[in-house]
C-alpha cells in the first residue's frame, strides 16, 4: 500500500534530520552556572508546572512533577528570580552569582487569598507523578510485583478494575475492555496493547521508563475526556533531561536500553530508547499450557526530542513504533494455531505554552498506523490497517483567584481498511463457505469541551461542564453535561460526589450497511458517584459507591445485523488504602460489583464476562536499603460462562488466585550509577486458575482455558552508566 510507505517515510525523514541537526546542537552547547530547587506550597507539597525564570532575561524552565526545576545562566551577576503559578502569588526574590557553585534555591508558593489548600480531589481519580494526593508513579509501576513493570498491570492491582484474565486489559467497574480510553501527552491510542486479544492485551504498549506522569479514572471524568463509557487511562512522557544518563538492561527474556542527553541545557534534550524481547527461554525454564508455532517476540524503539524555546513555553516530538508476533495453539479446534503480527507507528508533536500568567495553551498533532495481520487455519487470513489522524487544543484561564475556566477542541480521523478472507460451517452442505473481505470505513469526529470550577470556600469546591461532538458516520450531534462537587471536611477527610453522561460511538465496521447498520447510533452511559477520600502524609483511604446506567448498547438482529436496543446497568462499592511507613507500604484494594447487559449476543438482561463480584488485592513492599522484597496477592471471583443451549452465562469458573513475589537488589558495578538485580516469582503457590470454558457446538466437550504458564520465573539485571 502506498500510504504505508509514505508513512514510513515520513518517520524516516525525521530521524534523519534528527541526526542532521545533532552535531551543531552538541557543537552550540555552552557552560554555565547551574541554578537548580524545588517549587512546593505552604504544606511542603511540590508543585509541578511553575513557570520559573529570571526577570528581564530568556533563562527559565517549569518545574516537573515533583515541584524539582534546573536552567543554566551564562554569567555572574545580579537577578532577579521569578516564580509563578495559577491560583499562587507571584514570587520574586533577587540573587546574586558570583561564583561557578552550582546555586539551590526553595521556592514556596502561597495562594492568593486563602492560607489554605483549595479543593482538588477528584471522583474515582488515581494519579501519579504531577497530581496532587499521588498514589502511583511510574517507579511505583516497575516495582509493583506481578506487574512486570507494565503500566496496565500495575493500575489492575487497584480497585474499580475487574480481573477477567490474566493480560493487561482493563476492564472498569462493569464495562467492556474497549471502553476505556488510552492517552499519551494528549492523543488517543486505539491499540495500546501487545498480543491484543478479546480480553485487550497481555502487555502494554508504552514502558513506565518512556513516562513522568500517570493518571487513571475508573468513572466520573471531566469533560477533557469523550468517546469512553467506563474508564480513562492518560499518560504523559518525559520532559527535558537534567543530566546524561545510559541504562542497559539484560533479562531472561528482553534486552534494553535508554539513553537520555541535555543537548543544550534547559533549551534542548533527547531520550532515547530500544527493547526487545523473546519469551523462548522463558517458556523453556518455566513450561507452559500450550504449544506454539510462534513465541510471543516483540521490539519497540522510541524518540523523545525536546525543546524549551523560552521560559514558558515548550515543544515536545514522540516517536515510537513497536512490532510484536505471536502464534499459539486455540485448544477448542484440533490442530489450528492462531498468529498474530502487530505494528504500530505513533508520532506526536505536542506544545505548552503559559500567557501572561493567567492563560496555560497547549495542544498536540498526533498520527498512528496500526497494521494488523491474523491467521488461524484455514479459517481466517485478514489484514487490518488503522489510520488515526487527531489534533488538539486546550486552554485553561484563570478567571479570578477561586475561578478557573478550561476549554478545547478535538478534532479525529479515523480510516480502516480490512482485507482477507473468513470461513465458516455451511449447515446446508456440511461443508465450509469462504467469505473474501476487501473494505474501507472512514470517519470523522469534531469534539469541543468547556468547563468551570469554582472555589466557593476552602472547604467547598464546584466544576460544571459539557462535551459537545458530531460524528460523520452517525451523523449524530451530542451534548454531555457532567458535574462534580467536593466539600473538605474536617481531619483531611473530603466527600466528593460526581455526575455525568458519556457516549461512546461503534467502530466503522459496524456501520456497514452489509454485515452492520448505516443507521446506528451512540451508544450512552450516565454516572453517579459518592465518595469519601482521605489524605494524610503517609495514608490514603478512599470509599466510592457507583452506579451506572447504559442506554443503547448494540444487540444482535437478524434483519438489520445490529440495533441500538441493548441496556444495562453496573453497580457497587470500591475500597482503596495506601501506607507508608518508613521501610514498609501496603495498598490493599478490593471491589464489589453487580454488571448485567442485554447487548450483543445476550438474549436477556444477564450478567456479563466480566461482572466479577469480588475483586481483592494486597501489595506489599518492603524496603532493607539496598534490599527491596514485594509481594502481591490477587483474589477474583469466578467468570461468568455458559454451560448448556438455550442459557446464558448460568455458571461461574471457579475463583481466581494468585500470590506473587519480587526481589531487587541495589548496588554499583560500574561509575557511579544504581545498579539493580531483580527476580521475580509469579503464582509462588503454582495454582492451576481456569480463566474461561469454551464448548463444542452441542454443548457436550468443555475445554478449560486456563493460565499459559503455572509457576514461573524471572530474573535479570539493570545497570546505570
Amino acid at each position: 500500500m502506498n500510504h504505508k510507505r509514505n508513512d514510513f517515510s515520513i518517520v524516516r525523514l525525521v530521524y534523519i534530520s534528527f541526526l542532521l541537526l545533532l552535531p551543531s546542537l552538541l557543537l552550540s552547547q555552552k557552560n554555565g552556572i547551574t541554578l537548580e530547587g524545588k517549587v512546593i506550597d505552604q504544606t511542603g507539597k511540590p508543585i509541578p508546572y511553575v513557570n520559573v525564570y529570571l526577570k528581564g532575561y530568556m533563562k527559565g524552565s517549569m518545574s516537573d512533577e515533583n515541584g524539582k526545576f534546573k536552567f543554566i545562566v551564562d554569567k555572574h551577576g545580579v537577578y532577579t528570580l521569578v516564580a509563578s503559578h495559577i491560583g499562587y502569588e507571584t514570587y520574586e526574590k533577587t540573587i546574586q552569582i558570583r561564583t561557578e557553585e552550582a546555586i539551590f534555591i526553595e521556592i514556596t508558593l502561597r495562594e492568593k487569598t486563602i492560607e489554605e489548600e483549595m479543593i482538588t480531589i477528584t471522583a474515582s481519580a488515581f494519579t501519579g507523578g504531577e497530581g496532587k494526593g499521588v498514589t502511583l508513579t511510574p517507579l511505583e509501576v516497575v516495582l509493583t510485583p506481578g506487574a512486570a513493570a507494565d503500566v496496565f498491570g500495575a493500575i489492575k492491582t487497584f480497585p474499580g478494575i475487574q480481573t477477567i484474565s490474566e493480560g493487561s486489559g482493563l476492564f472498569v467497574r462493569g464495562g467492556d475492555v474497549s471502553e476505556t480510553a488510552v492517552i499519551l501527552d494528549g492523543a488517543y491510542i486505539n491499540h495500546p496493547y501487545r498480543y491484543e486479544s478479546p480480553n485487550g492485551g497481555y502487555f502494554g504498549m508504552i514502558s513506565p521508563f518512556l513516562l513522568k506522569g500517570i493518571f487513571f479514572s475508573s468513572g466520573g471524568f471531566s469533560v477533557e475526556y469523550g468517546n469512553a463509557l467506563s474508564g480513562i487511562l492518560d499518560m504523559k512522557s518525559l520532559d527535558l533531561p537534567y543530566e546524561k544518563l545510559i541504562n542497559i538492561g539484560v533479562g531472561l527474556a528482553a534486552l534494553s536500553t535508554m539513553i537520555k542527553l541535555p543537548i543544550k541545557p534547559d533549551k534542548v534534550g533527547i531520550s532515547m530508547s530500544g527493547n526487545y524481547s523473546d519469551t523462548r527461554h522463558l517458556f523453556k525454564l518455566n513450561g507452559h499450557t500450550y504449544r506454539f508455532s510462534q513465541y510471543p517476540k516483540a521490539y519497540d524503539t522510541n524518540l523523545n526530542l525536546m525543546y524549551q524555546y523560552s521560559s514558558k513555553g515548550r515543544l515536545k516530538l514522540f516517536l515510537f513504533r513497536e512490532k510484536n508476533d505471536i502464534g499459539i495453539e486455540v485448544k477448542h479446534l484440533s490442530e489450528a494455531f492462531y498468529e498474530g503480527d502487530n505494528v504500530t507507528n505513533f508520532v506526536n508533536l505536542s506544545w505548552q505554552d503559559l500567557i501572561a500568567s493567567k492563560f496555560l495553551l497547549s495542544g498536540n498533532i498526533a498520527y498512528t498506523n496500526f497494521a494488523k495481520k491474523q491467521k488461524l487455519d484455514a479459517f481466517l487470513d485478514l489484514l487490518t490497517d488503522e489510520r488515526l489522524h487527531q489534533i488538539r487544543l486546550k486552554g485553561e484561564y484563570q478567571i479570578s483567584n477561586n475561578m478557573v475556566l478550561q476549554s478545547g477542541i478535538e478534532l479525529f480521523r479515523d480510516d480502516i481498511s480490512y482485507k482477507g478472507r473468513f470461513q465458516f460451517p455451511d449447515e446446508e452442505t456440511s461443508g465450509s463457505e469462504t467469505i473474501k473481505v476487501d473494505a474501507n470505513y472512514k470517519a470523522y469526529r469534531l469534539a469541543f469541551y468547556s468547563q468551570l470550577q469554582v472555589n466557593f470556600s476552602t472547604k467547598l469546591s464546584y466544576v460544571i461542564g459539557f462535551r459537545y461532538e458530531r460524528h460523520s458516520k452517525s451523523n449524530q450531534q451530542l451534548l454531555d453535561p457532567r458535574s462534580s462537587l467536593s466539600l473538605k471536611l474536617k481531619n483531611n477527610w473530603d466527600l466528593v460526589f460526581s455526575i455525568g453522561q458519556y457516549h461512546q460511538f461503534p467502530e466503522p465496521v459496524f456501520f456497514d450497511p452489509v454485515i452492520g447498520n448505516p443507521d446506528l447510533k451512540a451508544m450512552k452511559s450516565w454516572h453517579y458517584i459518592l465518595g469519601l477520600v482521605h489524605h494524610s502524609e503517609s495514608t490514603i483511604l478512599r470509599i466510592e459507591l457507583y452506579y451506572k446506567d447504559y442506554k443503547n448498547l448494540l444487540i444482535n438482529d437478524q434483519k438489520l445485523n445490529y440495533v441500538n436496543q441493548g441496556y444495562g446497568f453496573s453497580k457497587g462499592l470500591d475500597f482503596f488504602l495506601k501506607r507508608d511507613w518508613e521501610f514498609f507500604k501496603v495498598r490493599i484494594s478490593y471491589s464489589y460489583l453487580e454488571a448485567k447487559r442485554k447487548w450483543m449476543d445476550a438474549p436477556k438482561l444477564s450478567p456479563t464476562k466480566f461482572d466479577i463480584p469480588h475483586n481483592f488485592t494486597v501489595v506489599a513492599q518492603l524496603n532493607l536499603t539496598r534490599l527491596n522484597i514485594g509481594m502481591l496477592y490477587q483474589y477474583a471471583a469466578g467468570k461468568p460462562y455458559t454451560s448448556e443451549p438455550n442459557q446464558y452465562h448460568d455458571k461461574r469458573t471457579p475463583s481466581y488466585q494468585r500470590l506473587d513475589i519480587s526481589l531487587s537488589y541495589l548496588f554499583n558495578l560500574i561509575g557511579n550509577g544504581i545498579d539493580v538485580f531483580y527476580l521475580a516469582i509469579s503464582n509462588v503457590l503454582g495454582r492451576e486458575n481456569i480463566l474461561d470454558y469454551i464448548y463444542s457446538p452441542d454443548y457436550k466437550k468443555p475445554v478449560p482455558i486456563k493460565s499459559v504458564m503455572l509457576r514461573s520465573f524471572y530474573f535479570g539485571i539493570s545497570i546505570s552508566l
